[in-house]
């Protein structure tokens, strides 16, 4: 809430910077602003759960948004030529579908609502303001930037746009008499065209990413793309035991459709869409539902030290981002085609049995570079270099898109 936070994490960075630059060549300042500030100081969901209101939500958002200018000015002036590093924000928000076309106040308030969700942060980042409807209507609680703040935000426009993206919810016009600040509704309980998940929040929405991209690209003049989350945490595979667990085929088909929606809206749109990061490789502790929902591609088991097992959709992935051959040890060899093998292989992990993949290829589909975040919940400053000792093993290499897999299940030799 304070301004000094400004001036401490930027502290902070410089640390990271000086002492992992050398390691590092791509950086997140903040991840999920959204998250951060509306529900951890607007509400008491998240921590700090302060709950003060909008007045705290746009104060917490406009000390990131500047703490983040600042450090992207840093980074630029300081290790930026020596270090060949980019820099960003991750930003999250949600597709908001007009609950009725063919209404205008609806289709109103569903732009207004993506302009609460994207441009909030990220008109700052690139025009150095709030977005007029913001400031028209939310009064004295948004803060306002000074002349030497703009300009500083418009010299220092980040290097990619960076999208969080998960579903789309109904969105329509406030009913006659809302207060002025309401400028959009989607109800006290979340509703969507999609079909939901095992979290209330999240439901498959697959052409709601096709839909942000090309509304992004749109306002933001053809920026940059990275879509650095999305996942799906599976209906009921909370209580679902070994190996049945393992067949996971809401999660592919949520994958599926998702990515080839992504795919559109590069090759149809124009969208620049340069790399995707799968939410996520292991199942994790996902903010206050802990272990509860799992978004990973790999199960981990709780109760057995935490052994990871591959999930059906680790394969899948494996067989859609670079239809390679596949070597399973079996179940495979009768399957007529690659994909009749990725699916035979998948069903063979379902049900406990041995699999092996070995992929050595460009790690490119479409031109998108792939991967998957590490399963880290909350912010995160940096993308390094890194190697997962897991059944299977991804191998970063700072400034390469390359990739091996190779795994086992365990127990398996």
């Amino acid at each position: 809430m304070s301004a000094q936070v400004q001036r401490d994490f930027l502290y902070y960075a410089d640390a990271l910077f000086r002492h992992l630059g050398d390691l590092v060549d791509q950086w997140m300042t903040f991840n999920e602003v959204i998250s951060i500030c509306e529900l951890g100081y607007e509400k008491d969901v998240f921590a700090p759960q302060l709950g003060k209101g909008l007045a705290a939500k746009y104060t917490c958002g406009h000390n990131i948004i500047l703490a983040h200018a600042q450090t992207m000015l840093l980074y630029r002036t300081k290790y930026q030529e020596i270090q060949k590093g980019r820099i960003s924000i991750a930003l999250d928000g949600k597709w908001g579908y007009a609950r009725d076309p063919n209404n205008p106040a609806d289709v109103t308030a569903a732009n207004n609502f993506m302009i609460f969700q994207y441009a909030w942060i990220a008109d700052p980042l690139y025009f150095g303001d709030y977005p007029a409807v913001m400031k028209e209507t939310q009064g004295p609680a948004l803060p306002r930037f000074t002349a030497a703040e703009t300009a500083l935000l418009v010299m220092t426009t980040i290097d990619f746009f960076s999208v969080n993206f998960y579903c789309g919810y109904y969105v329509w016009a406030p009913p006659v008499g809302a207060p002025k600040n309401m400028t959009y509704d989607v109800g006290d309980v979340l509703t969507s065209p999609g079909i939901p998940s095992n979290a209330a929040w999240l439901f498959k929405t697959p052409d709601g990413l096709r839909k942000t991209l090309v509304w992004l690209h749109q306002r933001y003049n053809g920026p940059e793309f990275w879509i650095t989350e999305n996942g799906v945490s599976g209906p009921g595979e909370e209580s679902a035991p070994l190996p049945g667990v393992l067949n996971d085929t809401f999660r592919q088909d949520y994958y599926r459709t998702y990515l080839d929606n992504m795919c559109l809206a590069k090759t149809e749109d124009g969208v620049n869409v340069r790399n995707y990061y799968a939410w996520s490789l292991l199942d994790n502790f996902e903010w206050r539902d802990g272990f509860s929902k799992r978004f990973g591609i790999v199960y981990v088991d709780l109760t057995d030290n935490l052994t990871r097992h591959p999930k059906g959709t680790a394969i899948w992935l494996s067989k859609y981002f670079y239809m390679g051959p596949l070597g399973a040890s079996v179940g495979t060899s009768g399957a007529a085609s690659v994909s009749d093998k990725f699916t035979a292989a998948a069903t063979a992990v379902a049900g406990g049995k041995q699999a092996e993949v070995n992929v050595a290829a460009d790690r490119s589909h479409n031109g998108v570079t792939i991967g998957s975040d590490s399963g880290t919940s909350g912010n995160s400053s940096a993308n390094k270099g890194s190697r997962f000792g897991l059944p299977f093993t991804f191998t970063f290499g700072k400034g390469t898109v390359g990739i091996s897999i190779n795994w086992k299940q365990p127990g398996s030799g």
